[in-house]
């Protein structure tokens, strides 16, 4: 049988990994605001390479959202 964590309280201590594809870093930064809005404590970043990538692996960031998010609402 799987055993669950706890889940994360107001305090606790977090860390960020983006991803691989290309991802705007204006993102990351929301996302660091809202977790320490939130009462998270964001002890680090690790940054993806392709981050801020205009293209990479043959694709934009535009064209992930399209193959990934597009597909999701056509349901």
């Amino acid at each position: 049988m799987a055993t669950r964590p706890k889940a994360l309280q107001r305090g606790d201590t977090v860390g960020i990994v983006t991803l691989a594809s290309p991802y705007p870093s204006e993102y990351i930064n929301q996302a660091v605001a809202t977790l320490e809005k939130s009462g998270f404590q964001v002890v680090g970043i690790i940054i993806g390479e392709c981050t801020d990538c205009i293209e990479a692996y043959g694709k934009s960031w535009d064209d992930v959202i399209h193959d990934f998010l597009v597909p999701l609402g056509s349901h």
